[in-house]
């Protein structure tokens, strides 16, 4: 377990704030801060260990989808509580040549991330990781010895051809 731990807090620490950050986090709707943090874990403990398997490559995705929903879960709220007042005027800027029910309105002063909103997207952060490091991993595998084909020390010998005249 402690050689997931490395690369996966690196990883997923720096995914975590992406997430966090306003308008950043927006490259979250294709879960990008999921994957490209987990796909550098995966880099790193293949630079160390020489091969990611299916199975550490699912350790791996877990630990750094774990990480990243705390430290986004931990920084939104910090974020939130810094920059909400000026969030929430920012989108009411943008749609308000919109037609927006009242009812609307209302729940953008709701927007604060709650602890459903936490602990829903650290599960979700858990899972996407650990389906990408699955899929890291069959990717990633050391070939088992029998499967790789040696390569030749020298050429074959090649006999000469005799050149003739189209005729």
């Amino acid at each position: 377990m402690e050689k997931y731990m490395k690369p996966a807090l690196i990883a997923g620490v720096v995914g975590g704030v992406l997430s966090a950050i306003p308008f950043i986090n927006f490259a979250n709707c294709c879960c990008l801060w999921v994957i490209l943090p987990v796909l550098w874990a995966a880099y790193m403990y293949k630079q160390e260990f020489k091969s990611v398997d299916v199975g550490p490559g699912a350790a791996l995705g877990a630990i750094t989808g774990g990480v990243i929903g705390i430290v986004s879960g931990i920084l939104s709220v910090a974020v939130w509580g810094v920059f909400g007042s000026q969030y929430k005027q920012m989108i009411m800027r943008m749609f308000q040549n919109f037609e927006v029910p009242a009812q609307t309105w209302q729940n953008i002063g709701s927007m604060a991330p709650s602890v459903f909103s936490i602990l829903s997207g650290f599960v979700i952060y858990i899972i996407i990781g650990t389906v990408v490091g699955l899929i890291i991993g069959a990717i990633w595998k050391r070939k088992p010895e029998s499967e790789i084909i040696a390569m030749p020390e020298t050429p074959p010998e090649v006999p000469p051809q005799e050149n003739k005249p189209i005729e």
